[in-house]
């Protein structure tokens, strides 16, 4: 059951974009906290249950024990209370999954599907900054060349680029 758990989490490890962008660090993490948890339900679970089992003489609970245990019967009896009811044929057990399918058509109809929010206009503002020691010409010179890169992606519209801006060493660019 780990191994299965593990497998349906590795696609999302090496999903594209930026939902598997968003995803990874979900993946791994919870892969790693089954594999730990097949580690120690493997190994330290049985050590300790061969640890806490012991027989015990035949004594009378105490005060916490017998109020536990008058509990845990209640339970057991609103438990099988229920559970007749519910496999009566009066019952109205059968139409809850027809509820459930209707509230989820109605949440699907409701809720926003779109990932981006609506305010997403698809602009990106970026700086650049250079070292001090660089002139104003070669940082004009790195802000073109990095201008020219981000234009040859054709997913991009337009980039607009400038240097300067009250510091030599840098830069803005619009895309």
């Amino acid at each position: 059951m780990s191994a299965s758990l593990i497998a349906v989490f590795i696609p999302i490890l090496f999903m594209p974009g930026l939902t598997g962008r968003l995803f990874r660090e979900f993946a791994v993490t919870l892969a790693a906290a089954i594999a730990v948890s097949l580690v120690e339900s493997l190994t330290t679970t049985l050590m300790l249950a061969s640890r806490l089992r012991r027989t015990r003489s035949a004594s009378r609970p105490g005060g916490f024990a017998s109020w536990a245990a008058r509990g845990f019967e209640a339970t057991k009896e609103s438990y099988a209370h229920s559970l007749a009811w519910s496999l009566s044929p009066s019952s109205l057990i059968g139409l809850l999954p027809l509820t459930t399918v209707a509230l989820n058509v109605a949440l699907y109809v409701i809720v926003p599907k779109s990932f981006l929010p609506q305010q997403y206009t698809g602009r990106l503002v970026g700086n650049i900054q250079g070292d001090q020691s660089v002139s104003f010409q070669a940082m004009s010179d790195k802000m073109q060349r990095f201008v020219a890169t981000v234009r040859s992606d054709p997913a991009e519209d337009n980039v607009v680029g400038f240097t300067g801006g009250g510091q030599g060493n840098g830069g803005s660019m619009f895309v």
